[in-house]
């Protein structure tokens, strides 16, 4: 139970996902992306998502 109880949660910290998105419209881009190709602002977030 012990084990399995640590393995649960060793896989919560290493299954993280990142994703880009425009802060002012929302939209999804590439990690590349400097600029929204829908509103065209330079505001790109990172978001962790684990």
């Amino acid at each position: 139970m012990l084990f399995e109880n640590v393995n649960r949660l060793l896989a919560r910290t290493t299954q993280t996902a990142v994703v880009y998105e425009c802060r002012r419209c929302g939209t999804s881009v590439d990690e590349d992306t400097e600029r929204c190709p829908e509103c065209d602002a330079e505001a790109i977030v990172r978001h962790r998502i684990s």
